[in-house]
């Protein structure tokens, strides 16, 4: 999904909160790779908080302003939700 939206347009990309990166490299060996999109570190949880968020997986989608536009605890439901979410994202950047 990610190099599809990317190309429209959309960066995604992960902030990894809760653990240490040492363990990073084994978890992308044992489940195909890294992803197609940038993981980011973040073991003092300040991305986190600066969303108001205490609980992890979460899904932040912000806008081309850096408005938070979709938000939800949980890691599958919320990734389903993203194809929905991308075209009128995209259509209000270009207004």
């Amino acid at each position: 999904m990610a190099p599809a939206w990317e190309a429209q347009g959309i960066r995604l990309l992960s902030i990894l909160t809760a653990e240490a990166p040492a363990g990073l490299h084994d978890f992308f060996a044992e489940h195909g790779g890294p992803p197609p999109f940038q993981v980011l570190v973040d073991t003092s949880g300040t991305a986190l908080a600066s969303f108001g968020s205490a609980g992890i997986p979460r899904i932040v989608v912000l806008d081309h302003y850096g408005r938070v536009a979709y938000d939800r605890l949980g890691g599958s439901k919320g990734i389903a939700d993203l194809p929905g979410l991308f075209p009128a994202l995209l259509a209000a950047r270009s207004r």
